[in-house]
């Protein structure tokens, strides 16, 4: 991962966190404090003229992030008279390529369609016959309309429970959406593909601090708290929505936040299995609140029974110490509840009754319109911050705290002040 040198007050931290993110092939991307001075080039942007003048005006400030990369830009707009297909893609970019650059394949304009189609921004790059990378296509947004859809689209919340303190313009927003798929555009030693999951991460924090720090040393007033906030909607989005190559939040500094922090360099891989032991975590923890819903208790003992099943011959299952008390098991659960089932099995069969409860939590956590799910997931996070579950200047650490204060401040506090939100209420002392 890279951290640019636009504010000397992160410098000291982000060049120690430069040197962790490269041993695992993290992205490099060459910009500096010198690539936002006016007299600088601008990164070139090439496409349709009706497609680059809908862009946010400060597209045009955007540094070169990678000398002589060129970046192609398509959206909805690029294509007024002809459907999306892989062809009219194909025929939309290629009068726009750099000199040398490989045509795009099949895949990349499919790639592309999918993305203009569902209104999701994404990079895809452009090489030339020696692999060399010369620019990207970015097929950008151009459908959401207010700033709490671009937080809706990054949070998986919907629009309409982010009544909290979300800040900014839609404009703003999609620049910021525009700034972190033109950092992928500058970024070295970029995996090869998005399945490869511990770079594929740090290209994605490397993409978001890069907009982060234009955001906050460029740009300034109020995009340094659209900056904020986009990492707040990553973080929400961790938990309730997104898949892993997109867990950036506590990756990404603020100004002023590497003071005091001695954390080592987080390769990919260790952010991954701090996330992969946090999520678990979180949701044993909300099984636990939600201790008197009998009812979804029963259906996550009967869910891991029948998955143990299918691990577990017919002829076995009479021996086995689980699936042999299956039907008592589920009659313990349906008369006497889950605290009296964790006290019967808990000692002998410690693995089923956490699986439960996580499976119980994760119910919860799948409603994403509710604001009782953020409730009871702050809180979990804060729980498991007050047993200190990470060490300090950790990556889950620090995503305990950021995930917990994007929950309070952006959906269940705002909801805590409503009338209309009776469900939550339980909770507004607990957050």
């Amino acid at each position: 991962m890279r951290f640019n040198q636009l504010s000397q007050k992160r410098s000291s931290l982000r060049g120690t966190w430069q040197r962790g993110a490269a041993a695992v092939a993290a992205s490099t991307l060459l910009m500096g404090a010198q690539a936002t001075r006016a007299q600088e080039p601008a990164l070139p942007l090439r496409g349709a003229a009706e497609t680059l003048a809908a862009l946010p005006p400060e597209a045009a400030r955007m540094p070169a992030l990678a000398p002589g990369r060129q970046m192609i830009v398509v959206t909805e707009r690029s294509f007024i008279d002809d459907r999306i297909t892989p062809a009219a893609v194909i025929a939309a970019v290629t009068p726009y390529l750099p000199a040398g650059a490989l045509p795009l394949d099949d895949q990349q304009a499919r790639g592309i369609v999918e993305s203009i189609l569902e209104d999701k921004a994404a990079a895809y790059r452009l090489t030339d016959r020696t692999g060399a990378r010369v620019g990207c296509v970015v097929a950008m947004n151009s459908r959401l309309r207010s700033a709490r859809e671009y937080a809706a689209l990054l949070s998986g919340a919907p629009a309409g429970l982010l009544t909290g303190n979300v800040s900014g313009t839609a404009q703003q927003w999609q620049t910021a959406i525009l700034f972190h798929e033109a950092a992928h555009c500058g970024q070295h030693h970029a995996p090869g593909n998005m399945f490869d999951l511990a770079p594929t991460l740090m290209a994605e924090i490397d993409a978001d601090q890069v907009m982060t720090d234009l955001f906050e040393d460029a740009l300034g007033g109020s995009y340094a708290t659209v900056a904020r906030d986009v990492r707040a909607m990553r973080a929400l989005g961790a938990i309730h929505f997104t898949n892993d190559t997109h867990h950036t939040a506590a990756g990404v500094f603020l100004a002023g936040e590497d003071i005091g922090w001695a954390g080592a360099p987080p390769s990919g891989s260790q952010v991954l299995a701090d996330m992969q032991r946090l999520r678990p975590l979180l949701s044993q923890e909300v099984g636990r609140m939600l201790s008197d819903r009998t009812d979804w208790y029963v259906v996550a003992l009967r869910d891991e029974l029948n998955r143990l099943e299918r691990f577990v011959s017919v002829d076995a299952r009479a021996q086995h110490p689980v699936l042999q008390r299956r039907a008592s098991m589920l009659r313990h659960m349906e008369r006497y509840g889950a605290e009296a089932f964790a006290r019967r099995y808990g000692a002998t069969q410690p693995a089923l009754v956490r699986a439960v409860e996580a499976s119980v939590g994760d119910q919860m956590r799948a409603r994403r319109d509710d604001p009782a799910a953020y409730a009871y997931f702050a809180t979990a996070a804060r729980r498991l911050q007050q047993r200190h579950v990470f060490a300090p200047d950790t990556y889950g650490a620090r995503f305990l705290e950021i995930y917990a204060s994007a929950a309070e401040q952006y959906v269940v506090q705002p909801a805590c002040r409503s009338a209309r939100a009776q469900r939550v209420h339980l909770h507004c002392r607990l957050v």
